[in-house]
């Protein structure tokens, strides 16, 4: 029916057609939509963070400290990466971390950030992300006032956040707050910061 030479130029014709075809859909992928998924590669990828360092501290007249930081961990969790999310929560209230209920709620629909507990110590973080799994901790700078609470009418208190709530925390916090550092950080395929 066909002899060898026209099997022979039907797949070459054939062979050529599908390289065309891979061909200009690499330089339609490449060239024409390079910004589109320059752009949607760095959002996906990117995350940008702000961390406050090194909150300022409050001495008396003499240079001792009445205020100053100490460092602590508070630990989080993105929801899309909990397969269960009941069985979670299980887990984290049989380590003794009780939830509250916007946090679960959170964790229900998969939002994408939680926070689990705030300014905790870090031998305790350490060891919660060991032993419960897509839970991870961060460091933060916490207040600390070695006199307790002989001042803590006057001295006033910070929140989590190591914002000023009260007191001269409150009425020198422009003065107090730390340098803002703006941290650039990538993710990986799952969204985990790396």
């Amino acid at each position: 029916m066909f002899n060898d030479r026209v099997l022979l130029r039907f797949f070459s014709f054939f062979s050529f057609l599908v390289f065309l075809t891979v061909v200009g859909r690499l330089f339609y992928l490449q060239v024409v939509k390079h910004d589109f998924y320059s752009k949607l590669v760095e959002t996906q990828s990117n995350a940008n963070i702000t961390f406050t360092k090194d909150r300022g501290l409050i001495v008396d007249r003499t240079g001792k400290p009445l205020a100053q930081n100490r460092k602590t961990a508070s630990l989080y969790t993105f929801g899309r990466n909990i397969d269960d999310p009941e069985a979670f929560v299980k887990s984290l209230q049989s380590k003794g971390i009780k939830l509250n209920p916007s946090a679960k709620s959170a964790l229900m629909s998969k939002n994408r950030f939680v926070w689990i507990e705030r300014q905790t110590d870090i031998s305790k973080a350490e060891t919660l992300k060991k032993a419960v799994p897509g839970l991870e901790y961060c460091l933060e700078d916490a207040r600390f006032y070695p006199e307790g609470n002989m001042l803590a009418g006057v001295l006033g208190f910070t929140g989590v956040d190591n914002q000023g709530l009260s007191g001269i925390e409150y009425y020198a916090d422009k003065m107090l707050k730390g340098t803002a550092i703006p941290v650039n950080t990538i993710r990986d395929s799952r969204g985990k910061l790396i």
